[in-house]
């Protein structure tokens, strides 16, 4: 709503620009007018200010409207205590959360300090063990890629095959283990003649008398032993290719840390 304005107000009368009503002065001033748009205003103020509180309109009570501030005003205490209620719930519910999360939080962070230091000792105890059986700087073989843990694999040795020894350990050779060992057969190979043997022949002779007649055995050839091929041969060595198509398995060796 509005204030007053009517006709021939009272100017200022509540403060600066906050006119009233005045009575008719006779010779001096009018009364203030009074207008159907200014009533309405009150009227709606009051009568929609009794209806928000739930009350049916009674020409009779004239005590409505304070009944009606009374009403709203429970209402709005009511309202605000809830409200204050609702936020201490969620503020408690909100810190409960906040408690149980960090309680959570700590416990896990435990649990895990706690799991990381068993598996380091038992790791460290695991790790005396071993020492204690397999001394450090000890060298084995292992049929695998990688070393074990706590083991270093030795790369210095590359496609080599081992050799059992009762001396002191050591190396030799020059010929890689591929190399001496790879897929194949023994190769044929044709002799030359420098490389037979030294050796002759007797030589069949056919012969007939002067009748025709064969001479010698019955089927008319005779091997006469000084009669003989010339001696071809030089008994030279020569050789053969050979290469073997040999199963393995691969192996490392590894030094104890």
């Amino acid at each position: 709503m509005r204030r007053i304005d009517g006709l021939d107000p009272a100017v200022d009368l509540f403060g600066s620009g906050k006119n009233g009503f005045q009575e008719q002065v006779p010779g001096v001033s009018f009364a203030t007018g009074l207008t159907a748009k200014w009533f309405n205003a009150v009227q709606e103020s009051i009568v929609r200010t009794i209806e928000a509180a739930g009350l049916s309109l009674s020409e009779a009570d004239m005590d409505q409207f304070v009944a009606a501030l009374s009403v709203l005003d429970n209402a709005a205490r009511d309202a605000a205590i809830l409200a204050a209620a609702v936020d201490a719930t969620n503020k408690a519910a909100g810190a409960r959360a906040t408690a149980i999360a960090t309680a959570d939080l700590d416990a896990t962070n435990k649990a895990n300090a706690a799991r990381v230091a068993a598996i380091t000792a038992a790791a460290l105890d695991a790790t005396a063990k071993a020492n204690a059986v397999i001394p450090s700087g000890t060298r084995m073989l292992f049929q695998q890629t990688n070393a074990p843990v706590g083991w270093t694999k030795v790369t210095t040795h590359n496609d080599k095959a081992l050799r059992v020894v009762s001396g002191a350990a050591g190396m030799g050779g020059t010929v890689d283990f591929t190399a001496a060992f790879v897929n194949g057969n023994v190769g044929n190979t044709t002799l030359t003649i420098a490389q037979i043997p030294l050796h002759d022949h007797g030589t069949p002779v056919f012969a007939r008398d002067g009748s025709g007649a064969h001479i010698g055995d019955g089927g008319g050839t005779s091997t006469y032993p000084n009669v003989k091929s010339d001696a071809v041969g030089g008994g030279e060595a020569h050789t053969h290719s050979l290469a073997l198509d040999i199963k393995y398995v691969d192996i490392i060796i590894a030094t104890k840390n």
